[in-house]
């Protein structure tokens, strides 16, 4: 299905009232101190031409990336049809409003621990440090860190950098900046920033 199909569908889907839509995506958020965790219902494309898939995710807004991640969710059901929108509303009438950013971090450390690791760790960090939870933050981020560097791959070397650079930015009170940096720059990739204006 292409993008105006899947946007007819998720117009045709009721959804609990604290979600907004936009296109094939319906969403909410969750701040801290201006800082921003989107929760999103996605309506995703599939090979075959006929179906869809619904993806429910969690994104941390503060964290760098340039499309929406799926990485703290999962695929409600399997291949959908358009025809579908009573049964989808079923399975997503069960979905609780998440209220604060603790609740989140707990869905996090529970469910998702076997997500990317620099995904997961990172994201765990910025989020203690958001609540002022600095020893946490650390502690996540050196997860990602390890002496003995040889024989890893270049990418692990590149996450074990990065952790570094954070952990330094830790220390001298300015992960804050990046992180609202951060948080314009993926608001803007998501094509969001009516929606949020931070």
């Amino acid at each position: 299905m292409n993008t105006t199909q899947l946007t007819k569908v998720l117009t045709k889907i009721c959804l609990p009232d604290f979600f907004n839509k936009k296109g094939k995506l319906a969403y909410y958020s969750v701040s801290e101190n201006d800082y921003i965790i989107l929760i999103g219902i996605y309506l995703n494309r599939t090979l075959d031409k006929e179906s869809f898939f619904v993806e429910y995710f969690m994104q941390p807004l503060f964290f760098p990336f340039h499309t929406f991640a799926f990485n703290f969710g999962e695929r409600i059901g399997g291949y959908w049809k358009k025809g579908d929108v009573t049964k989808i509303e079923k399975k997503l009438s069960q979905l609780k409003q998440l209220t604060s950013f603790d609740e989140i971090a707990n869905i996090i450390e529970t469910r998702f621990s076997g997500v990317t690791r620099g995904y997961y760790h990172q994201s765990l960090c910025f989020i203690n440090y958001i609540q002022g939870n600095i020893d946490k933050a650390k502690l996540e981020i050196n997860k990602l860190i390890i002496e003995d560097e040889r024989g890893i791959p270049k990418w692990r070397e590149d996450e074990i950098q990065k952790s570094k650079e954070i952990l330094e930015l830790i220390d001298r009170g300015e992960l804050g900046i990046c992180l609202r940096n951060w948080q314009q720059s993926t608001i803007k990739d998501l094509r969001m920033d009516k929606q949020f204006s931070v």
